[in-house]
Formats: C-alpha cells, sequence, structure tokens
C-alpha cells in the first residue's frame, strides 16, 4: 500500500484524499438526517399559537411520561418519620409510567420500585389503585356535561365563549404577560420524534432561585411535551416533566377499565370527607402584612412580606402546648441559629423553607430565595 501511495502524483492523491473526506460527510449528514425528527416552520410564536387553537382536536392521546427531580438534592430529609417518606416518594425520587386520553377519559400508570399506581377517571368516578397495597380507592365525581379534548376533531380548540381566539387577541395576551417576565419566540425544534415549538419564559426581577421555565408543546395540537423549571444559574433543570412515544391514534374504552383482583381492599371515598374524617371549615383568608397575632379561634394567619418573585410567605399559628417543636421540623432539613432562635432549614434548588417556635407561636417562612436572604426577612418579620 505504501509503494502504491509512493507512485502516485501528488495531483491524483490530492484527489483521492478529497474523495475520501467528501463521502465521510456526505455519510455523517445522512446519519443526522435518519436520526433528526422533523422540525415546524418558523413563525412568531402567537401564530403558531393561532395555528393550534384553530386547529382540529387529536381523537385521543397516549404516551410515556418521564418525570425527573433534583429540588432536594443536598437537602437532608431522613430526620423525622415524614421527612423518611417524602425521601422516597416518587415525587422526590422522580417516577415514570404511560398515559392515555381519549374524550372524558384519562388513565395513568406510575411504575416506581416500591410498586405500581394505575389512575382511571372516566364516567364521573375517579379510582386509583395501589398495586403494592393491593388496596382500591374510589370517589364519585359531580354529574355535568363532559367535554372532552376529542369533543370535535374539526372544531378547534374553542374558548368558553365558544370560539377560539383572534390572532389580535392572542398577541395582545403576549404583550400582557411581557410586562412581567421575558418571553422568548417559537423556537422550532424536534421533541421526541414530533414537530414542536420551545418557549422561554424567566422573571425579569432578580434575586431570586427561580431561573427560567421551558416548554415544548406539539405544533400541532399543542400538547405539552416537555415542562422544565431550572433554577438560576443550573443547567440541569430542578423539575422536568417529559413525554416521549406519542400517539394521537384511537384507544380503545376496555384499556380504561382496571383489572382488579376480587380479593382488593376496595375503600369508597366522598366528596364529604367520610373516608377521611369530617372536613375542616376553611380558614380565614390571607391578611395584610402584620396584621393581628391569629384569628380569635387560634387558626393559621397568612402573610406576605415583599412582593413579585421574591416575596416571602410567612404562615403564623399558636403553638400547640405540650408539642415538641414545629411539626414541619419533620420533613428534615438543618438546624441554623439566627436572631436569637434555633429554627430548621430546608434549603432546595429553587428556595427555602424556615420553621421555628417564638413567643408562643410556630412559624414558617417559605421563598425563592436563598437561605440567608430567608432568615433575613423571618429576622425582620
Amino acid at each position: 500500500m505504501s509503494g502504491i501511495l509512493r507512485r502516485i502524483s501528488t495531483a491524483r492523491l490530492v484527489a483521492l484524499c478529497a474523495s475520501v473526506i467528501a463521502v465521510i460527510a456526505l455519510a455523517a449528514v445522512g446519519a443526522a438526517a435518519l436520526e433528526a425528527g422533523p422540525v415546524p416552520a418558523r413563525k412568531p410564536l402567537a401564530q403558531a399559537l393561532y395555528a393550534i387553537l384553530h386547529g382540529a382536536h387529536p381523537p385521543a392521546l397516549s404516551a410515556r411520561v418521564t418525570y425527573s427531580d433534583h429540588l432536594f438534592e443536598g437537602a437532608s430529609l431522613s430526620e423525622g418519620g415524614q421527612g423518611g417518606g417524602l425521601a422516597s416518594s416518587p415525587l422526590v425520587k422522580g417516577a415514570g409510567g404511560r398515559i392515555w386520553i381519549s374524550g372524558d377519559h384519562l388513565r395513568i400508570d406510575l411504575e416506581s420500585s416500591q410498586g405500581d399506581t394505575e389512575i382511571v377517571l372516566a364516567a364521573h368516578e375517579l379510582t386509583i389503585y395501589d398495586v403494592a397495597a393491593n388496596s382500591v380507592y374510589r370517589l364519585s365525581l359531580p354529574q355535568g356535561k363532559a367535554e372532552g379534548p376529542a369533543e370535535s376533531e374539526a372544531g378547534g380548540h374553542h374558548g368558553a365563549g365558544g370560539s377560539a381566539p383572534t390572532l389580535a387577541q392572542i398577541e395582545s395576551a403576549l404583550a400582557r404577560i411581557s410586562r412581567h417576565v421575558q418571553l422568548s419566540g417559537a423556537q422550532p425544534i424536534d421533541v421526541s420524534g414530533r414537530a414542536a415549538y420551545m418557549v422561554q419564559v424567566a422573571p425579569k426581577e432578580g434575586g431570586s432561585l427561580i431561573g427560567e421555565l421551558q416548554l415544548a408543546f406539539d405544533a400541532t395540537y399543542g400538547t405539552p411535551l416537555r415542562t422544565a423549571l431550572y433554577a438560576t444559574g443550573n443547567p440541569t433543570p430542578a423539575l422536568e416533566l417529559a413525554l416521549s412515544e406519542v400517539s394521537y391514534a384511537p384507544i380503545a374504552e376496555a384499556l380504561f377499565k382496571l383489572p382488579i383482583p376480587s380479593e382488593a381492599k376496595v375503600v369508597e371515598l366522598n366528596r364529604s370527607g367520610a373516608a377521611t374524617g369530617a372536613s375542616t371549615p376553611a380558614g380565614p383568608g390571607p391578611l395584610p402584612r402584620g396584621s393581628g397575632k391569629g384569628s380569635a379561634a387560634g387558626r393559621p394567619t397568612i402573610s406576605r412580606i415583599g412582593s413579585g418573585i421574591t416575596a416571602v410567605l410567612e404562615l403564623k399559628a399558636p403553638a400547640k402546648a405540650g408539642a415538641s417543636g414545629s411539626q414541619a421540623h419533620s420533613l428534615g432539613g438543618e438546624r441554623v441559629s439566627f436572631d436569637g432562635v434555633v429554627a430548621h432549614q430546608l434549603a432546595t434548588e429553587l428556595g427555602t423553607i424556615l420553621t421555628f417556635e417564638r413567643n408562643g407561636y410556630e412559624y414558617v417562612f417559605a421563598g425563592a430565595l436563598q437561605p440567608a436572604a430567608l432568615q433575613a426577612a423571618a429576622a425582620h418579620g
């Protein structure tokens, strides 16, 4: 081989190398084309939404669901009974499963290491089957007009007034939203083989742990294909919900009938709370900052410190006699000291929760802030 290369002319050698490079480049482009999915035409966000809202409904939806949670990474949830349960919850560890929607029928199957959970909404009844516990929970829902996503395949996505908004109305709504947040345009992308648009939403106000929200939706039907919430300065989403293997083909009605074993334990629920005890009367509405020491009945009061995305919520309630610390302490976190009190602090990717007792009252402070900023707000509360 080396002898052939020595005898070939320089011009032919250059031509040969160029041919080899061209073949490799064409192969790479072809492979990329095979892997890439469809991408919709580029258009303004208002026009993309208009086309979806005036388009046809899909007959049904089925997809695989993946939920990722990095919110509590680095936070200790192991202290206390509730903390241990929260740490092992699929809402904290993440989960996967499948979803089916057809008309007014819905089914969700959640898969986890602790056992699967199957949820069906059909015929004005909600059924939850805990496979590991072999228990079934049923809740009857109010009888009303059933209006599912497949009510009219060609009728478009109508609002309460019976007609989809005009392009001018959509543009006006987006303009109002843009006064409060940074709103990107519709970016054409491919999500799990489906043509989609992605929109990024970020707060205009700084100082919080909320970075941005990314929403990718189906370019034809508007189905949310991926929703991700990012913390400030972190390229990995704190929370993410994504659909894959999406299909809009009709679904057999038999799929919405759970195969429940005859020996399963059945718990009938009702909206009055009979299965779980009497319902608790609603408490008083939110009060202005610093107003009062709690209601006459000793119910908690909720106040807001500040405004916008850096606002802090304060929950204040009379401490229970004989109680050893706040119930919220059992969620875990770390013990911290500030302003003469010892508190429990749970810091997450998107915010902080602070609990402590002082002068016969139990306090809970929460905000999308760093721990030091929340402590400062609590100290001046």
